[in-house]
Order: C-alpha cells, then structure tokens, then sequence
C-alpha cells in the first residue's frame, strides 16, 4: 500500500509539472515579440505623417512611410526590453549614436549602418520618442522610392 500511495504521488507530481510546461510553451509561443503599448505610442505619432502601413517584419512590427521603411519597435531577446529600430541614413548616424540609448542596428550579427537600435532609455520620454520620430521621418523624406 505504501508503495502505490508513492508511485501515485510521483505521478501526479510529473503530470502537474508537465502540464505546467506544455501551458508555458503555450504563453511563450503566443506572447507578442514586441509591445503593443509602444506601437500605440508611435502609431499615434506617425497618423499625420503621410500613408501608413505596418509590417510584421525582423521580428517586430515596422512602420513604412509612403511605402518606405521609416522606425519599427521589436523586443530585445536578450534583455526582455522593448526597442525602437530607427532607419536614420548614414550622414547623422555616427552623431546618433551618442545619444542615450542608442546603439548600433547589429540585427543579423552584422552591423548595419544607418539604422540605429534605442533602447527604453532612450524612448521613454515623449519628447525622446518625438526626437527619434522625427529623426527617422527626415531620412524617409530623402529617400526616392524605388
């Protein structure tokens, strides 16, 4: 009898400790990879700008600009942080890069220069949102669609 009240308890403790997963895995697969706060954020911005689509690209959702790609928000896979992916162009990118919160845009393990990652401290405040908003919607402006 002891013997089936252990078994029986070793069980249930694998059954609850595999549902637990499976419903893990669930949550993980169907979490958004980006935060739908600041896409509301930037969205709200950019209504005014001219024709706006968004793409669900580079793990993240991206905001074309009059059919160009301008700024997109994704997640930081390492540091579980929302970020800004901010297309600048070449010419102001090395003074970009010292502001707070940016860095280099290195998304396939290559940097790619002219687009700039901002981390949360560098978007956080409205006025820095607009800053880098602005920053992205100049370069879209000089960019002739292909």
């Amino acid at each position: 009898m002891v013997l089936n009240v252990f078994w029986i308890q070793q069980v249930s403790y694998f059954f609850r400790l595999n549902c637990i997963l499976v419903l893990t895995d669930i949550l993980n697969r169907y979490r958004m990879a980006y935060s739908e706060f600041l896409v509301d954020r930037v969205r709200q911005r950019l209504l005014s700008k001219g024709h706006i689509e968004e793409k669900k690209m580079m793990g993240g959702l991206v905001f074309m600009v009059n059919g160009k790609m301008c700024i997109g928000v994704d997640m930081d896979k390492k540091a579980h942080t929302d970020r800004l992916m901010v297309r600048v162009g070449k010419l102001p990118y090395e003074d970009l890069l010292q502001k707070d919160g940016s860095r280099p845009m290195d998304f396939t393990g290559a940097v790619m220069r002219g687009f700039l990652f901002v981390d949360p401290e560098g978007f956080d405040k409205d006025a820095d949102l607009d800053f880098w908003i602005g920053k992205a919607l100049e370069f879209n402006k000089l960019i002739i669609k292909k």
